[in-house]
Order: C-alpha cells, then sequence, then structure tokens
C-alpha cells in the first residue's frame, strides 16, 4: 500500500537589523510562519551648560523598544508581507552656547508587519522606547519611558533619569528585552560634579525562558569620561536585547572640561544620556537608540 507523505518545507529565514521598509515573499509551499521582533530604543538627553552655582543637569538615557512574538498560519495571507524595522531615536545636541539647556532624545520607531505589501491588517507591532528628557538648570533630564504593543511581549526597561551630580543606573534586573539607557551625571548648584554610569542589561529571549546576558555600556568615567555605546546583542537562535547605552560624566567645575557624551544604544536598546558642563565648555551630546530587529521564518 502507497502512502502519500506531505512534502516537508525547508525553513525560511529574514533577519533585517538595519531600519527601513522591506517587502517580503511568503515561500511557495510555506504552511506556517513565525516572527520575533523588536522596536527601536530611545535617543538620550543631552547634558545642560549653566553658569556656576546653578545646577547643571545631565540627560536622560532612553528607554528599550519592546519585543514581541508570535506566529500564525499563511493559509490567511496575501503577500507580500511589508516588515518595517523601526529607527533608534535621534540624539540630543551638545550645547555649545553659555546658560543653556540640553536637547531631549527622541523616541525609538515602531516595528511591524503587515500582509498584502502594507495595505493589509497589522500581524505584529512593537512600539519603540521613549527618548530621554534634556538636562536642565532644575536638574537632570527625565528618564526615557517604555511604549506598549498590542501584541504578546516581554517588558521593555525604562532609561534612567540624569541627575545634578551622580546618577544611577537602570539596573541588572532582566528587562525581558533590550537594556535602557543610563541618565547622566551632571554639576549641582553647589559645584559637586558626579560621574555616568552604566547601561541596563539587556536579556536572551528564547521560547520564552529567560537567562542573564551581561551585556551592557560602561558609565563614563569621572571629569572628561564619556559613556560607551550599549553591549553588542546577539540574534536567533539566541536572541538578545542589547545593552542599554552608559552615559557620559559631568564636566569639570571650573568650565575647563565638557561633559562626557553618551553612549549609544543597539538592537532596540536605549541611549546614555549626555553630562551637563560649566559655561566655557560644551556639554555631553546624547545618543542615538539602537535600531529594531526582526527575525522572520516560514516553516
Amino acid at each position: 500500500m502507497a502512502y502519500n507523505f506531505p512534502t516537508v518545507v525547508a525553513a525560511t529565514v529574514t533577519q533585517q537589523t538595519v531600519a527601513g521598509t522591506y517587502a517580503v515573499s511568503i515561500p511557495s509551499g510555506a504552511v506556517a510562519w513565525t516572527l520575533q521582533i523588536h522596536g527601536a530604543g530611545g535617543g538620550s538627553g543631552s547634558g545642560a551648560r549653566r553658569a556656576a552655582g546653578t545646577t547643571a543637569g545631565g540627560g536622560g538615557g532612553g528607554a528599550s523598544g519592546v519585543y514581541a512574538q508570535f506566529g500564525g498560519s499563511t493559509s490567511g495571507l496575501t503577500g507580500p508581507l511589508q516588515l518595517i524595522i523601526g529607527a533608534g531615536g535621534s540624539a540630543g545636541a551638545a550645547v555649545t552656547l553659555d546658560n543653556t539647556n540640553g536637547s531631549a532624545g527622541g523616541n525609538g520607531g515602531v516595528s511591524t508587519l503587515r500582509d498584502n505589501n502594507g495595505a493589509g491588517d497589522y500581524l505584529v507591532y512593537a512600539e519603540g522606547g521613549g527618548g530621554g528628557g534634556a538636562g536642565t538648570s532644575a536638574g537632570g533630564g527625565a528618564a526615557g519611558v517604555v511604549g506598549a504593543t498590542t501584541t504578546p511581549l516581554w517588558q521593555p526597561q525604562a532609561g534612567s533619569a540624569g541627575g545634578s551630580t551622580s546618577v544611577s543606573p537602570p539596573g541588572n534586573l532582566q528587562s525581558l528585552a533590550a537594556g535602557g539607557g543610563c541618565g547622566a551625571g551632571g554639576i549641582s548648584a553647589a559645584n559637586a560634579r558626579g560621574d555616568g554610569d552604566k547601561g541596563g542589561n539587556g536579556s536572551l529571549v528564547l521560547d520564552r525562558v529567560t537567562t542573564s546576558s551581561g551585556s551592557t555600556g560602561n558609565g563614563g568615567a569621572p571629569g572628561v569620561g564619556a559613556g560607551s555605546a550599549g553591549g553588542q546583542a546577539a540574534l536567533p537562535p539566541s536572541p538578545r536585547g542589547g545593552g542599554g547605552g552608559g552615559s557620559g560624566a559631568g564636566g569639570s567645575t571650573d568650565g575647563v572640561t565638557g561633559g562626557g557624551a553618551g553612549g549609544a544604544g543597539r538592537y532596540g536598546s536605549g541611549a546614555g544620556g549626555g553630562g551637563g558642563s560649566r559655561n566655557g565648555a560644551n556639554s555631553g551630546a546624547g545618543a542615538l537608540g539602537g535600531d529594531g530587529w526582526a527575525v522572520l521564518t516560514f516553516y
């Protein structure tokens, strides 16, 4: 007796890590799809440039984007699919004029998957992270806030606020996505200068199981320190959210040395803020949030 076994279709994988819009054809014979997708991270704020006796706050860190995982049957899809990878949020510019507050970082872009070349329904929608606030004469910039999503997700991580002196990092907790960027150090009205710190940890995400990645940006060193870029992220089969950007330190209290620049985010993580400075020296610039990423697999 003869048996007609079903044709086995090799898995087809599309992986994108650069912001943009991509058309993805549904392979012939594919019956199902799965998607791992990450919204872009928020950019960070720059520090304030202020006179002695006035607070020069550091810029706030950007939040990480949302991570989502979803899938389904190809039977109801028209195709081609439209995959959009969100762009990392913009960086607050360094302040070059005396007695001026910093600039806020921009929000990270949304990463999405839609049917019918973008004219169909959203299949997956992952929000970007919020940008960090500007350092001001009133204190450090606000922390970037996390977005929401309409599909199953792992909790993203907010950035941390900038400081009028030293700052606290977002933490080593498992964000279950990419890490948040750290707020930057500044200079207080009493002329106390603060350091930056490291970004938040990213997290390994695989089949709803998480383990520590230890992949983070480094905080700014005292005085002229600038945050490093966020930690490099791995992609499936072991997806990992990038570490958040480290933040810059406040500049010297005599106005000779400027604030340290923030570290950029990677793979959906938030950027670290730029340090505050005294008049006569530039404040630290914020940095770009990490672009989103996606891995789309057909079976």
